[in-house]
């Protein structure tokens, strides 16, 4: 031990010595990578229990498992035309001739239907809401009139389809039985707005339907009164969800006519021979007013025909049309005014605005 840790220096071997002894390197081939034959080594080995059980192969096989994935698998799915199958969109989805039937995700209600063959090419559909205060030119409203739904901005704007095309939209409107309707409103290029006129029939719903689904699917499809179904052949800028109150529309020439109201019969509106120069489309209103609700708002004193509004407001007739419109009729209670014991005062009201613009009534009696 003291000869070990002596201080005498140490000794280094020379020149000569060192070549006396053997050259105990290994052998380097420079034509072949130390890396890969490490990872071809490190390949070959087997691999333990503890490896083999965290794998990327097992682990996902174990995900797979317990977990759905929330793409949609184009390969999984066949689509047979003229037999369609329900898919989601968020905003877009895209459709050719093999047709397509697309639910709104993040419950929007919003159901497009693409018959086959009635797209004449691939193309991208977009269809989402917009409140009504991000239009800078919003539908206009006239007097009883308001949305029943967000806007619905559809595009590509202007595509045209090669037969009708079915969109169902959801509404709040509250229709009252028949006394209430509910319209769809255009507008082509996001500024001027028209009532949308294409043929929405039972039979021509059930069209779409047959030519997309099978009977089987169509017994299944859910028919809801809170869903209003728009048929078109090409797509606008927007769509508007209107409800308004029922409106009877006829067609009106120099020979005159009459339009009767379907949710109040005894309203009337007679057009003589030569009130009109040419044939116009003449619509009747009647919304009927409930006594008990004039009585919370006027007292027991008051009572209120139904409202009658014919369409075109502020139009000039050559000759006297006659309105035919019943008398009010008293709440339960009975009709009190002033004078004890004299009969009720019978009032005309009228007002002649037109447009958007609110009804300013005056006493015509």
């Amino acid at each position: 031990e003291d000869t070990l840790l002596s201080e005498q220096p140490y000794r280094y071997l020379t020149v000569d010595e060192m070549k006396s002894l053997g050259d105990d390197s290994l052998p380097i081939d420079v034509r072949q990578d130390e890396r890969i034959d490490s990872n071809r080594e490190c390949m070959t080995v087997p691999p333990t229990a503890v490896d083999d059980t965290i794998s990327p192969q097992h682990l996902k096989e174990a995900y797979s498992q317990f977990t759905t994935p929330d793409n949609i698998d184009i390969a999984k799915h066949t689509m047979h035309v003229g037999k369609l199958q329900w898919r989601n969109f968020l905003v877009s989805f895209l459709v050719d001739a093999r047709g397509g039937a697309m639910r709104g995700c993040r419950h929007s209600g919003v159901r497009v239907i693409v018959p086959p063959r009635r797209a004449s090419m691939p193309m991208r559909v977009t269809c989402r809401y917009l409140k009504r205060d991000k239009l800078s030119h919003p539908p206009p409203l006239m007097e009883g009139e308001a949305l029943a739904s967000r806007i619905l901005e559809l595009g590509p704007v202007g595509a045209k389809f090669l037969g009708p095309v079915m969109i169902e939209v959801p509404h709040f409107g509250s229709l009252r039985g028949k006394e209430r309707e509910i319209v769809i409103l255009r507008s082509d290029n996001g500024e001027t707005w028209r009532e949308h006129t294409v043929d929405c029939s039972e039979e021509a719903v059930q069209d779409v339907l047959s030519h997309s689904f099978d009977k089987e699917d169509l017994a299944q499809l859910d028919e809801n009164a809170r869903t209003t179904r728009i048929l078109t052949t090409d797509f606008p800028h927007y769509f508007a969800v209107v409800t308004r109150v029922r409106q009877e529309v006829h067609a009106i020439g120099p020979e005159g006519g009459m339009v009767s109201s379907s949710v109040v019969p005894q309203v009337q509106a007679v057009f003589p021979q030569g009130a009109l120069t040419k044939k116009i489309k003449v619509g009747l209103q009647a919304q009927p007013i409930s006594a008990e609700l004039a009585a919370k708002l006027l007292g027991n004193r008051v009572a209120v025909s139904p409202i009658v509004t014919v369409e075109p407001r502020r139009r000039k007739f050559h000759k006297p049309i006659t309105l035919t419109i019943p008398k009010p009729q008293a709440a339960n209670k009975g009709m009190i005014n002033q004078y004890s014991g004299d009969a009720p005062t019978l009032r005309l009201l009228c007002s002649i605005t037109g447009g958007t613009t609110r009804a300013q009534w005056e006493d015509v009696t």
